[in-house]
């Protein structure tokens, strides 16, 4: 098995090693509530933190000990001579310029393992990795090529680099808990920090649930007042008074409109047509007074009526005075029913703000909901980090 496919090889068990350390549930080592979950997260990382350290210098190790390795090996690729060889200067040529590339290919994979950076544990091995493959891509044909007539030398780059990866693989294998902690942990961090965020927005959100109680309460004291007010205005003798007035004003307006039915009833509106069947005009004025008579003395508009009658000479016995005097009557009536009643205008001020608690009690509604909903987030990043934290032998009481 070539050193690359061993390398494909590793990566796959390193996948599959990750799926079935997720499957199987570590022995629960700290039991917790929830509050406690990010001292002894803390605490897990400075650990782990301490583990990847430890884990990186040994791997550096091994880097180190890789680089010098190729270097004594690039060294004899360099020296290969060919002038012996018995086969055509033309394949010679072409083995030779394979050759010169491959060791060129082996000192820049030098040069990229030299500035690896040494401080992380998952990207130092995400980089080594990735510099093998691309060092892999760029040398397959060279390699197949330089083999050819060179084998012992290629050879020894390969045998180095698949002892470095299975003596990684075996400082993994005994720290393979330290990549899987720390995606779990990472993931735990920005779970916690997604739940601060929306405890953040739920407090704003209970701000604006205080203030639209304020609202209501401010509202229902508002109310309260002027239902007092209209039980003392109800309960005074002016209010009495007033409402006596207003019952008898409207008797009295019952018997103006009987008095202006029989004022009507004195016209001979059959003789005023027939007088004036050729003025057209007139007829109009007649029609419309007789259609709308009580309505048009309450607007007084009598005036023109009043000057058809005498040009008819149709003198009617005290009808201007009748006409006068109902409206004067009716004009007294209407003051009297036409002044504000305060208990209209209290009561109309209350329903303005039964309709405003309304609205703000619709207002803290939707704001329940919101927060409702902020709380089921919650709730569901919390069974997420309790599943993760028992992946690390955590078990959380949310």
């Amino acid at each position: 098995m070539g050193i690359f496919d061993f390398l494909r090889k590793k990566i796959e068990e390193l996948k599959s090693g990750k799926e079935e350390a997720a499957e199987q549930q570590p022995e629960i080592k700290h039991r917790i509530i929830f509050e406690e979950i990010g001292e002894l997260l803390f605490n897990k990382k400075k650990d782990n933190t301490e583990k990847e350290e430890r884990t990186v210098e040994d791997i550096s190790v091994l880097i180190s000990e890789l680089i010098e390795e190729l270097k004594k090996e690039n060294e004899e690729i360099k020296k290969v001579d060919l002038k012996n060889r018995k086969e055509e200067q033309r394949i010679k040529n072409i083995v030779l310029e394979n050759l010169s590339n491959y060791s060129s290919y082996v000192g820049k994979l030098i040069e990229s393992l030299e500035s690896l950076e040494k401080k992380n544990l998952q990207k130092l091995v995400r980089d080594i990795n990735k510099t093998f493959l691309d060092f892999r891509q760029k040398t397959k044909l060279s390699f197949e090529k330089a083999t050819f007539l060179v084998g012992r030398e290629l050879e020894r780059v390969k045998e180095s680099i698949r002892n470095f990866f299975e003596r990684v693989k075996e400082i993994e294998e005994q720290n393979k808990d330290i990549f899987q902690d720390s995606d779990i942990i990472l993931l735990i961090e920005k779970k916690l920090e997604e739940i601060k965020e929306l405890e953040n927005s739920k407090t704003e959100v209970m701000n604006e649930i205080k203030e639209a109680q304020k609202k209501v309460q401010k509202a229902e004291t508002e109310e309260k007042i002027l239902e007092d007010d209209i039980k003392k205005i109800k309960n005074s003798r002016e209010y009495a008074l007033w409402e006596k007035s207003r019952q008898e004003a409207n008797l009295k307006k019952k018997e103006i409109e009987k008095e202006i039915f029989e004022a009507k009833n004195r016209i001979d509106w059959k003789n005023l047509l027939k007088i004036f069947h050729t003025n057209e005009k007139k007829m109009v004025i007649i029609k419309e007074y007789e259609s709308h008579f009580s309505q048009i003395l309450h607007e007084g508009r009598e005036k023109e009526f009043l000057e058809v009658l005498d040009e008819a000479n149709l003198k009617i016995e005290g009808f201007s005075h009748k006409i006068s005097e109902i409206k004067k009557r009716t004009k007294e009536i209407n003051d009297i029913l036409n002044r504000k009643d305060r208990l209209e205008e209290l009561a109309s001020q209350i329903m303005g703000i039964r309709a405003d608690i309304k609205t703000f009690n619709a207002e803290k509604e939707k704001v329940f909901k919101r927060i409702q909903r902020v709380d089921e987030n919650i709730a569901e990043i919390k069974k997420i980090i309790c599943e993760e934290a028992g992946k690390l032998g955590i078990s959380v009481k949310s």
